[in-house]
């Protein structure tokens, strides 16, 4: 299965494209780098022995995000929210919500044309972990239902 992961840089998104490769998924990572540097993927790479794919773009660069998508059939998405500093987010809401929502629109228009139906939002935090495991769960099923994240 090939599964595109957003975020895949970071501390929880790397732990994800680690754990996909280890399960023979095939891998494509974007990542604007802002949080995280790439050279995490390096590490992934090195441990799982696999390569990925990694394309240093914005989400919101739609575009840009559009070229990843015409690159590779998708099968799956796991998006991991970009910015989620709490002081920082209070600080300086609307770059929060450019970033985070702009993001995601952009995602889910592209998705939408590449008539791409299947994502794992991980929209804050506490839930990544959790949400990881329904998307390992997704990928194991191959569910075509969507899943309800919260409770």
């Amino acid at each position: 299965m090939v599964v595109l992961v957003t975020g895949g840089a970071g501390y929880i998104g790397s732990h994800t494209v680690l754990a996909l490769q280890r399960a023979a998924h095939e891998v494509i990572v974007v990542d604007n780098c802002a949080n995280s540097p790439p050279v995490a993927l390096d590490r992934v790479q090195q441990l799982s022995g696999s390569a990925l794919v990694f394309h240093e773009t914005d989400l919101r660069d739609t575009r840009g995000l559009s070229r990843v998508f015409d690159e590779r059939a998708i099968d799956v998405v796991i998006h991991f929210e970009g910015l989620k500093a709490v002081g920082e987010s209070v600080a300086h809401p609307l770059r929060y919500y450019h970033n985070n929502i702009a993001a995601t629109v952009s995602l889910c228009t592209v998705m939408d044309q590449h008539d791409i139906r299947k994502i794992v939002p991980a929209r804050s935090h506490q839930h990544r972990q959790r949400l990881a495991g329904i998307a390992f769960a997704l990928l194991q099923s191959r569910r075509s239902r969507p899943i309800r994240a919260h409770r």
